[in-house]
């Protein structure tokens, strides 16, 4: 229990509001939990548009494509190994892969990296 102000809240410091972790299922990450700040799932649609004979449109189909996600997550220290090309991961019951990995920086004295992924299909 924490107090401020004179107001008593309850509080698990060891998961931060808002920051969902993923745990790597393979490659040298395989088995490591990272803590992620704002990885929002997207899912890209391509639209496909009928035209009659004068050009104007008259139908269109639309196809959702696999999901993708820019995640930035923290490690642990600056040993800590940061996720490769292919690595794969498990959230909200669909696994991702990683595709471009950024550099690890370190952000007030918190070591991060940054990269994209996408939905295994």
């Amino acid at each position: 229990m924490s107090s401020t102000s004179g107001r008593t809240y309850k509080t698990n410091a060891a998961i931060g509001f808002g920051s969902p972790s993923i745990t790597f299922t393979t490659g040298v990450c395989a088995g490591l939990t990272y803590e992620t700040e704002g990885n929002p799932t997207s899912r890209p649609v391509t639209l496909a548009e009928r035209q009659n004979g004068a050009g104007q449109p008259n139908g269109a189909v639309q196809v959702e494509g696999a999901a993708t996600k820019q995640v930035t997550a923290q490690l642990a220290t600056a040993a800590t190994p940061s996720p490769q090309s292919g690595d794969e991961f498990v959230e909200g019951g669909v696994t991702f892969f990683v595709g471009e990995v950024g550099d690890v920086r370190e952000q007030a004295g918190i070591w991060k990296v940054t990269f994209g992924a996408r939905e295994k299909i």
